[in-house]
């Protein structure tokens, strides 16, 4: 439900670099995937933990 709201709601507007941070996301295990969006696990990239902020913030407005 998240990504899909991203996708949404901000993905078209996102910056390539977003768009491109977000299928890398997408290529993550699920598992791994599930516990970033939970916030239960912080990569050391700063744009996914930039992206995954956009993703929560998509689902709250």
């Amino acid at each position: 439900m998240l990504l899909t709201t991203y996708l949404q709601r901000r993905y078209a507007d996102a910056s390539v670099t977003q768009q491109k941070t977000f299928q890398r996301l997408l290529e993550l295990p699920d598992p791994d995937l599930l516990q970033l969006l939970l916030g239960t696990k912080v990569m050391d990239d700063p744009s996914v933990v930039d992206l995954v902020k956009e993703i929560r913030d998509a689902a709250d407005h």
